[in-house]
């Protein structure tokens, strides 16, 4: 067993109010997952986080784990700037065999406004090991 940490992100297109970020488990491998994390910072108060997912996917089967979001801070700055920045940080225990893609889904509700282009980072933690 190897320890392993997988840094994922993902750019929103502009008016688009899901993104995904996605990797492959190499053939042979069994991947646990432990942790996950993640945070994305919009700048305006329209914008909010609906949901964030980790998921494996085998073809078109999809098992997904759901996440509660959280506001972690709301800033303004001196010139009338806003900063919100929504976080997951949470112990988790799933696996993810060999030729199985961890995907990251984030949706967000862009309400009124265009849908600015920001990015978001996920963090997945865990072993990776041989399968026998």
């Amino acid at each position: 067993m190897e320890p392993i940490q997988l840094s994922l992100g993902k750019t929103f297109v502009q008016g688009e109010p899901l993104a995904e970020a996605m990797w492959s488990v190499p053939k042979g491998k069994l991947l646990t997952i432990e942790h996950f994390s993640f945070q994305i910072a919009f700048g305006n108060e329209i914008e909010k986080v609906n949901f964030v997912q980790l998921g494996t996917q085998i073809g078109t089967a999809f098992a997904t784990h759901q996440f509660d979001v959280r506001e972690q801070n709301h800033q303004k700055s001196v010139s009338g700037g806003v900063t919100v920045r929504f976080v997951v940080n949470q112990p988790i225990r799933t696996y993810a065999t060999g030729q199985t893609n961890v995907v990251v889904r984030c949706n967000r509700d862009i309400r009124t406004s265009a849908g600015s282009s920001v990015t978001f980072g996920a963090t997945v933690v865990g072993q990776i090991q041989d399968v026998p």
